[in-house]
């Protein structure tokens, strides 16, 4: 299956899943979901999926469905920044973006199934090599960031241009950047000439 790398600097698989939309905030946004075989590498790295579930649904990334289940997880995407963006502005988000949410959270629950032996209880998959089980997992992913308690930590990137969103898990809370050697540095650089000019 190709590798595709993405970016990390969310602490969280939804964060990092939307910031597959790299430089968000910039005169040319950057798509790194081109494809459903990128939706699947994505879902791979973030531990979403295993290496053969992987292999499965990369086989079928020729299929409608499969362009259908990219199409759902783009809309999950975007839904789900603009839920996170009206919360971080203190505003209630669009009914229609958590409806989104909603129905592939539904869907999501609908296809899970509970497995019980002598010694644990675990949930499983219906079909676990399902075309939409990347959207499923991105699904409940989202879900548990909208539960989880470190969600009052969301930041946004302060790069004007950059639109990254992560969890600040730094001691005194104050992060700035979505990665010092990247958005942080360039800002460095930037003051240091203006201080020159």
């Amino acid at each position: 299956m190709p590798w595709q790398e993405f970016e990390w600097d969310g602490n969280h698989p939804a964060l990092n899943f939307v910031n597959t939309l790299d430089e968000r905030l910039s005169a040319g946004p950057v798509e790194r979901l081109g494809g459903y075989l990128a939706l699947v590498s994505f879902a791979r790295q973030a531990g979403l999926i295993d290496a053969k579930t992987g292999t499965a649904l990369a086989a079928v990334a020729g299929e409608p469905a499969a362009k259908d289940a990219l199409r759902d997880a783009v809309g999950l995407r975007e839904a789900c920044h603009r839920v996170l963006r009206a919360t971080l502005s203190a505003k209630a988000p669009a009914s229609a973006d958590v409806g989104i949410l909603n129905g592939q959270m539904s869907d999501a629950h609908a296809n899970r199934v509970m497995s019980v032996s002598a010694k644990e209880a675990a949930w499983g998959w219906r079909e676990p090599h399902a075309i939409r089980r990347p959207v499923w997992e991105l699904a409940l992913a989202i879900e548990d960031l909208m539960f989880h308690d470190q969600r009052g930590k969301v930041r946004t990137c302060a790069a004007g241009d950059c639109g990254v969103l992560f969890i600040d898990l730094s001691k005194a809370g104050r992060r700035r950047w979505c990665s010092m050697s990247k958005c942080g540095n360039q800002h460095k650089a930037h003051q240091f000439r203006s201080r020159r000019a």
